[in-house]
């Protein structure tokens, strides 16, 4: 599964990192949704078991509300909300 799962800073500008641990590694998809739940944003990647962190992108994203979700390759997921400033 996926648990602590943080975003920093928050509220974010153009950047922020995201941090989760993992029970193991394989594929994964990260996908930004605005409270709409219209996805905004999608990547794969690739996890390791242990604490990851990425690298978020957000310049292209107006200010507002967001919904960072991490889904795991055994349907893990984690989710946590960032303010885009």
């Amino acid at each position: 599964g996926l648990h602590d799962i943080m975003v920093y800073p928050n509220p974010a500008h153009a950047r922020a990192t995201l941090e989760f641990d993992a029970d193991k590694e394989g594929n994964a998809k990260l996908i930004i949704y605005d409270l709409t739940g219209r996805e905004m944003q999608s990547t794969a990647f690739r996890m390791e078991a242990g604490k990851n962190g990425i690298e978020l992108n957000l310049s292209n994203l107006p200010q507002g509300i967001y919904l960072v979700v991490v889904q795991g390759a055994d349907d893990s997921m984690a989710r946590v909300n960032i303010v885009v400033e």
